[in-house]
């Protein structure tokens, strides 16, 4: 899932999605990027090693 959708689904789902919460949204959206970047990095790992 990209990350601007997954960014709006939250929003959408907490009742917040029409967009007048710009900061927040970006602050979200900022966790949001890093988080998947993470688990982008872990993906691309062999099965049974960690994650650093």
């Amino acid at each position: 899932m990209e990350v601007d959708s997954f960014t709006d689904a939250v929003f959408e789902a907490e009742g917040m999605g029409d967009m007048r919460h710009t900061d927040l949204r970006r602050q979200v959206r900022a966790v949001v990027d890093q988080h998947m970047r993470r688990w982008a990095k872990t993906d691309e790992q062999p099965a049974g090693e960690q994650a650093r």
